[in-house]
Formats: C-alpha cells, sequence, structure tokens
C-alpha cells in the first residue's frame, strides 16, 4: 500500500487478472490498489496473460507495473503468466517501475530444505525490479511484518511518505526481526530460527517425541481418550504453500465419553492451555507446532483433562 500510494496515486496500476488475489484478512488487491489512491488497470485473463496485454495497457497514465505471487493458489491447466524479466524488461522501455509482490518471501532454498518449491527473493532479485515486498514471518520465520527492498531511489522515496510513519514498525518487531534475520547463513539456519527449525524437524524425530508423552501416561487415559499416535501433514502459516504438504507426526484423540468440543475447550481452558484442531470427528495435536522443551507439559496437560 505504501509503495503503490508513492509511485502511483492519481494514476493506473498494471496487473494481471490471473493475479489479483485475495491474501489473509480477506485484504485483495483490487482493494489496496483503490485505498493506495491509485487506479486498477487489469490485463490477461484470469489462466492466460501475455506480455503484449501489459504493452497494449501503457498509456500516460500509467505510474506502475505489479505483479503479484499467487502464494495462496495454484492455477493449472492452459495457463500462461509473463516472467518477471519481461515486465521489467517492458518497465525499462517505458520507463515505468516495476513491482513484485513475493507474498510469503524465503531466504533460503526451500527445496533443499525439502519443504517446497519456492524461489528465494535473492533469485526474484535477480530480474532487476524496481522494488520486491515479502512477508517477515511466515516462511522466513519473523515477527508479523513486511518488508520492501529494491533500488536505492525508490526506497529512499518511500521513506518521505506520510504513509511510512504510519505503517512502519515498532522497535520491539524491528529487534525481533533483526534476531530473526542474524539465525540466517549463506545456504542454512541456526537453531534459533524457530520456525525454519519445527518444520524441518523430520517425522522419524517427531515420532519419538509422540511416543515419549505416550509412555508419561497411565493406559486408562490413553483408552478414555481413545489417544494414538498418527502420521499427519501440515502446511506452512497463512497459505503460504498451498500444495506443499510437510510430513508431521500428531496424536489424535477420540474419547469415550465426551465429545470432542468439550475435549478441544478442556485442554484450551486447562492450567497448561493446549490449543488444537478438529478434524471429523476427532480432535488433533500436531508435534510440528510442540517445541522439545514442551514435551512434558504436554505430557501433563494431556493428564489433566
Amino acid at each position: 500500500m505504501l509503495a503503490i500510494n508513492e509511485i502511483a496515486q492519481g494514476g493506473e496500476v498494471i496487473v494481471s487478472r490471473g493475479q489479483l488475489v485475495e491474501i489473509g484478512g480477506s485484504f485483495r488487491i483490487p482493494d489496496i490498489i483503490e485505498k493506495s489512491g491509485a487506479i486498477l488497470k487489469e490485463v490477461g485473463t484470469t489462466n492466460r496473460t501475455h506480455s503484449k496485454d501489459y504493452d497494449k495497457a501503457i498509456s500516460s497514465k500509467t505510474k506502475l507495473i505489479l505483479w503479484v505471487h499467487t502464494s495462496n493458489y495454484v492455477v493449472r491447466g492452459f495457463t500462461r503468466s509473463v516472467p518477471i524479466s519481461e515486465l521489467v524488461a517492458l518497465g525499462k522501455k517505458h520507463k515505468i517501475p516495476v513491482m513484485v509482490d513475493w507474498g510469503s518471501g524465503a531466504l533460503l532454498d526451500m527445496n533443499s530444505l525439502n519443504l517446497a518449491d519456492e524461489i528465494p527473493v535473492k533469485t526474484i532479485m535477480e530480474n532487476n525490479p524496481d522494488l520486491l515486498t515479502f512477508s517477515g514471518d511466515k516462511l522466513i520465520g519473523g515477527p508479523q511484518s513486511g518488508l520492501i527492498i529494491g533500488k536505492k531511489k525508490w526506497v529512499n522515496t518511500l521513506q518521505n511518505n506520510p504513509l511510512y510513519r504510519v505503517l512502519r514498525c515498532d522497535k520491539i518487531t524491528i529487534g525481533l526481526l533483526e534476531e530473526t534475520l542474524r539465525s540466517y547463513r549463506s545456504d542454512s539456519f541456526t537453531k534459533d530460527n524457530l520456525s525454519l527449525s519445527m518444520l524441518t524437524t523430520s517425522r522419524r524425530i517427531l515420532k519419538n517425541r509422540g511416543q515419549r508423552i505416550l509412555d508419561l501416561q497411565k493406559r486408562k487415559k490413553i483408552k478414555d481418550l481413545g489417544i494414538k499416535l498418527v502420521e499427519s501433514e501440515v502446511e506452512a502459516g497463512s497459505g503460504s504453500l498451498p500444495e506443499d504438504k510437510i510430513e508431521s507426526m500428531a496424536l489424535s484423540f477420540k474419547p469415550k465419553s465426551m465429545k470432542i468440543t468439550e475435549l478441544a475447550g478442556g485442554f484450551r481452558c486447562g492450567s497448561i492451555p493446549v490449543v488444537g484442531y478438529t478434524s471429523g470427528h476427532t480432535f488433533y495435536i500436531d508435534l510440528k507446532a510442540v517445541l522439545p522443551g514442551q514435551i512434558n507439559r504436554l505430557a501433563k496437560a494431556i493428564d489433566q483433562v
């Protein structure tokens, strides 16, 4: 919103119809462009957009070309989108800035971590867009925040916009984000990055942790709550990777003498609150979301239900 307001207020922003996404909290790209004081210029179709569609749409009113990563859904079949490199070349030809909204963002090769086929931020910047925006949380693992990188000319300009002071992060968020960024190495991360540490914990390790929790329970408790250690699959938060399931393990509960809603409420309101999820007639606690130091506390929470 800050970038669009600064660059394109009063002018047109060209976006492919196939990239008019709705993100978390029902925020939609068309609404963000409108609130930024710009005018949306749609090009192409839902499933196919060509470079010529952008070229034909450019006029004296065009202030920005926006490329949006559809990170929370996938369109398959007879599809085509214009590569960022082609849009950057088109922008240079017409002297129009190109901005890429990469959504969840990733600083490492997620494939190498067996998490997802997500292009790292560094690779996107090799296409030389004027600005690139992405989340500081989600796949990066920091606090909820938005990051803007790109050409010095535009980054400096954004800092002079009145909205910058309204939208900038506070010192606590910046401090947490800095600590998260310091957890990264050239092609890896340290254990201080909790999000990536938890996402990359193997199913084998999680199975061992789950068995430790069961070993701490009385047989009657396991029988009454119908507890089992089962294989599961999880996703990165906020729909970051809609088609990339991550192997995990979970404790499943099918109690004999209480409803699933009662069991879930008992966990949430206990002296050690636990938030799981319900699917069908089964309650689950996924072990991807449990830190190693929380094993004994989770076992105690189960015993107290």
